[in-house]
């Protein structure tokens, strides 16, 4: 059975904003005149579109809140939806009350306020029910997206713009925000979502009731596959996003935190991909072979049919490197990519079959890094939007890799939204932390491409590559994690990276003073223990001289023996016989050699070779990425 919610004297509740002036500009984009706000760097790649509620386009509450998501970083559209027939805002300033005084009126009061507002609303409905604007809706989406640079398409709604940005969610847009919206129809307008869709409801909201809101949760829930959330505002009521009392300061608050939420969920459904790629890209360069990597990808971008550029990836706006190049070597991808496996993979606890090329084979003399981007918020971080992996979650694998001895040294770094409380629980020791920003901040992008049409790659993890380019540029680097991390600029980032030291032997100094190849590069040595260890590498060194020399007298004395049966066996007529088998077995088998100019290789790949027995190699560095 479907139910709709209704229109009421709420539509027309709240207060006319003065606190500033919009500051964007106007234009006609298709047919529709449009509000335009733009973000400091200009750069349309993010680009939102707001459905209004019935006061429209030009009302000041909108384009106001249009500015302040532009100086987030998104692009703004504010379209004319209702065809140049808004309800007159002066309406809402002298005949509705401001939201406390609405809900403390005498029933007199607010008999003849609804009336009025029904007599309004009654004439108004009807020339802007959906056949008529959902066209015009649908077809501004489609001229938008066609716009160059515009490839991704977020859309907000208020009140009754609200329930189009839920039906914009069934494909039209790339993700969705309804603020109390108004109209909708239960199960239907939630059963065909498609894209990723957030909900701000208040609970004193007349026209969407908790009984509908907890219909709605059951519905999104069982949607598995698409991220959605419903956020519910204690003490709100209907318009409280947009048009909230700023003399209130619980009302204020609500307002802000609305903004938040909508500004939090568009920049979490960014890719991220390009951030992984370019620090693989890094630890590669300072000689950390795949072998020692293991890469992670829960999303096929560079395939994905919405590319721009097929089969690449880039982290810079000019395109002069593709991140998805030659010797890309990905450990897990797509379905693989998930918080059960990532657990399995610190804490090697797979069943039998497993190759070592998805295991972290590690042990008490490893430095591993650990790197993480995605979509996060307070102490967790999503995998595939599915599925989160907590704080907690991570403190315990790593506390079970330390009994395990899985580690030497550890550097956790992680690039997301709220990205310093993901390491907050963390307790085991020989551990830093470092991460992009404080609670309740946003991870930004530091630029985009608009020709590829998203975001290339996020600030934070922008400069951390800066400073390893170039000041990173060999094994021999003498930088230390102080260097790294004294190298974060607050006011470039726009957040506020944070670092954890409590963890590791010696404290911030001792960590300060670690070169970051200890981590970043493949810094492999010979740990000789003592004497009895020396003696015991020379006869393996001897032994294997010894097995060597005796495979070489074997040859030989084949080779004389077939010298000798030469005669012989031409005589029988066999001589062409002989030389096909000979050509055989060279093929098979070859002399080996072993020159003393060559002994110090030698000696090195036979340690290598007696690594898991004697125990006397560690890794220098794996990460996982």
């Amino acid at each position: 059975m479907s139910t709709n919610t209704g229109m009421g004297a709420c539509c027309m509740s709240g207060t006319i904003h003065s606190h500033a002036e919009p500051t964007g500009t106007t234009t006609t984009i298709g047919d529709l005149p449009t509000y335009v706000a733009e973000p400091e760097s200009k750069d349309h790649t993010k680009t939102i579109v707001f459905l209004t509620d019935i006061f429209g386009w030009e009302f000041r509450n909108v384009r106001l809140l249009a500015d302040l998501y532009a100086k987030q970083g998104f692009y703004v559209l504010v379209p004319d939806i209702l065809s140049s027939d808004p309800i007159d805002p002066s309406f809402l300033q002298n005949v509705e009350p401001k939201l406390k005084d609405k809900q403390t009126a005498g029933l007199i009061d607010t008999v003849k306020n609804t009336a009025l507002v029904g007599a309004t609303l009654g004439a108004w409905l009807p020339k802007h029910r959906e056949a008529v604007t959902l066209p015009i809706i649908e077809k501004y989406m489609d001229t938008v997206r066609g716009q160059q640079g515009v490839k991704r398409i977020g859309v907000v709604g208020f009140c009754f713009g609200g329930r189009y940005a839920i039906l914009m969610a069934h494909g039209k847009a790339d993700a969705a925000y309804a603020c109390h919206p108004s109209l909708v129809g239960i199960p239907g307008d939630f059963d065909n979502v498609t894209k990723p869709l957030s909900l701000a409801v208040g609970t004193e909201d007349s026209l969407l009731d908790m009984k509908s809101v907890d219909q709605i949760k059951d519905i999104l829930e069982k949607k598995s596959n698409v991220p959605t959330e419903v956020v519910v505002y204690k003490d709100q009521i209907h318009g409280f996003a947009l048009r909230g009392d700023y003399s209130s300061d619980e009302d204020k608050k609500a307002q802000d935190d609305a903004l938040k939420q909508g500004v939090t969920w568009f920049n979490q459904h960014l890719s991220h991909l390009s951030n992984t790629l370019s620090l693989y890209r890094t630890v590669k360069r300072l000689g950390i072979p795949d072998s020692q990597i293991l890469l992670l990808l829960p999303d096929d971008m560079a395939c994905n049919p919405r590319n721009a550029f097929p089969g690449t990836v880039y982290s810079n706006a000019d395109r002069h490197m593709d991140l998805y190049g030659e010797n890309v070597e990905v450990d897990y991808r797509g379905y693989e990519v998930t918080v059960e496996n990532f657990i399995r993979l610190l804490t090697d606890r797979w069943e039998e079959g497993v190759p070592s090329s998805k295991r972290l084979m590690t042990d008490e003399g490893s430095n591993i890094l650990i790197y993480m981007t995605g979509h996060g918020g307070n102490e967790f971080l999503k995998f595939q939007d599915s599925e989160e992996i907590s704080s907690w979650d991570l403190a315990d694998a790593f506390s079970q890799m330390r009994e395990k001895k899985r580690y030497n040294e550890m550097l956790f770094m992680i690039d997301t939204c709220q990205a310093n409380t993901l390491y907050r629980q963390f307790y085991a020791d020989g551990m830093i932390a470092t991460g992009s920003s404080e609670e309740d901040e946003s991870s930004y992008s530091h630029h985009a491409d608009n020709d590829v049409g998203v975001a290339v790659i996020d600030r934070w993890t922008y400069y951390v590559l800066q400073f390893l380019e170039n000041e990173v540029t060999s094994l021999q680097s003498e930088k230390t994690l102080g260097d790294l991390f004294d190298s974060y600029d607050v006011e470039k980032i726009h957040s506020r990276p944070g670092v954890r030291w409590d963890l590791f032997p010696g404290g911030e100094e001792a960590g300060r003073n670690r070169r970051v190849v200890d981590f970043f590069g493949n810094v492999q040595g010979v740990e000789v223990q003592d004497q009895n260890s020396k003696d015991s590498l020379r006869e393996d060194l001897e032994s294997l001289m010894r097995l060597v020399k005796d495979y070489e007298d074997f040859a030989a004395a084949q080779e004389k023996n077939k010298t000798m049966m030469h005669d012989a066996m031409s005589q029988r007529g066999i001589v062409q016989k002989l030389q096909v088998q000979q050509q055989n077995q060279q093929k098979a088998v070859g002399s080996m050699r072993l020159k003393k100019e060559n002994l110090s290789v030698r000696q090195i790949t036979g340690v290598a070779l007696l690594a898991g027995l004697g125990g006397l190699w560690y890794l220098g560095s794996k990460v996982v990425i």
